[in-house]
């Protein structure tokens, strides 16, 4: 008998498989060593038609966690949407997810399944994006809209089946780079409209500046709403089970995005964190021994915990020290660094903004022997004079 535990739940208890059983699955293993062999052979000959892409489907539905079956029926998809429109590439791709969903309701945990979808999903978005909101007006505002709906359903009859929860968060991250997008397309306008030179006799520009601001910033409020309805999500999950670890680990990573430009010196601000930990504490008397709501509970702890300094290496050839902090630094610049009271850049050494690992260059006044010293600018602190910094000083030991 097995008796460990996933998110506190029981494995089932194992037993031999009966004569029957053993017969069926033997069976059913012969069938796909068949229907295998000619699959393969058909697709070393490049077999790109409508038949091999129905036979992948019936491989599929046999032995779905196959990567091979996947790639050879993308393979196909691909030759075959070559002669078609992009409307009917569109139609293809939403046909090819509504075919999966029976697929994933009978494996829902199968990772080349899930795999699969998102390329699809990433496929059809090529040509979503040049459709107007008229256009996707049918299939409920576009693809992504509808996976978020999918995936409802889904963690309403598994609500810890985490491959769902992963693929939730790639779709809600995805919807979020689309709004990036918009974005960066609007600050280029900005920028080319900046560069033009004023016509004569003409009034303003039809878009303005500051219209084109708008909608920047339009696209940035539709990240953050998307990000707070997610967030309500994992509330409504995490107090119908406590033990749902998914949705606990889901609402951290939200927490992080949601607050990521906020002013306080903490990761997320302090008075939200006394919330969740008062929010937690219901759970924690409720099931004290399950680990989910205590792991949180540890996650949340963590964020009060000052930052320090892991490892420091320091090359005098290059005139420059690599820094690794005990977390994540999301915004170097709340931090002040100086070298013999001289204050430096601490740069990203990943190249992102937010990062554990940084280089500073010491600069060409510095001797043998500088000071260095890291800590938060005082401004940070200035609006409330009871926020404590949650990043200590940080002072190196001599280099020599």
């Amino acid at each position: 008998i097995c008796t460990s535990m996933i998110h506190g739940r029981k494995r089932s208890q194992r037993r031999e498989m009966t004569q029957e059983e053993l017969d069926k699955a033997n069976a059913k293993l012969k069938k796909v060593e068949k229907i295998n062999k000619g699959f393969l052979e058909k697709r070393k000959a490049k077999e790109y038609t409508e038949k091999t892409l129905e036979m992948t489907m019936k491989m599929a539905a046999l032995s779905p966690d196959f990567d091979t079956i996947w790639n050879y029926r993308r393979e196909i998809i691909t030759h075959l949407n070559k002669e078609k429109k992009p409307d009917e590439q569109y139609k293809f791709f939403l046909t090819e997810l509504m075919g999966l969903v029976k697929l994933m309701k009978e494996n829902p945990k199968s990772y080349t399944l899930w795999g699969h979808r998102q390329w699809v999903i990433l496929e059809g978005l090529k040509i979503e994006k040049f459709m107007t909101e008229e256009q996707l007006k049918p299939v409920g505002g576009g693809i992504l809209n509808n996976e978020i709906k999918l995936c409802d359903k889904m963690l309403t009859a598994d609500e810890r089946n985490f491959h769902c929860w992963n693929y939730r968060s790639w779709v809600v991250n995805t919807q979020l780079s689309q709004y990036d997008e918009i974005e960066k397309a609007v600050l280029m306008k900005v920028k080319l409209k900046s560069k033009e030179p004023a016509k004569e006799g003409e009034g303003e520009t039809e878009t303005t500046e500051e219209e084109t601001k708008e909608e920047a910033y339009n696209a940035e409020e539709m990240k953050l709403r998307k990000l707070n309805e997610e967030f309500d999500m994992t509330t409504k999950m995490a107090e119908k089970n406590f033990s749902n670890f998914s949705a606990w680990h889901y609402r951290s990573k939200l927490m992080l995005k949601i607050h990521k430009d906020s002013n306080s010196p903490y990761k997320v601000p302090l008075d939200l964190i006394h919330k969740e930990l008062d929010k937690i504490k219901h759970a924690l008397f409720t099931e004290p021994n399950d680990q989910s709501p205590w792991n949180y509970h540890r996650w949340l702890v963590s964020l009060l915990i000052p930052i320090y300094i892991l490892d420091q290496k320091v090359d005098l050839t290059k005139k420059e020290v690599s820094i690794h902090f005990s977390d994540v630094i999301f915004d170097s610049s709340k931090l002040i660094t100086t070298v013999d009271g001289e204050e430096v850049e601490l740069v990203s050494s990943t190249h992102k903004p937010e990062s554990r690992k940084f280089i500073l260059k010491l600069p060409d006044g510095a001797g043998d022997d500088p000071k260095i010293v890291i800590k938060p600018r005082d401004d940070l602190f200035a609006k409330n004079s009871t926020s404590k910094s949650p990043y200590e000083v940080l002072e190196y030991p001599s280099i020599t």
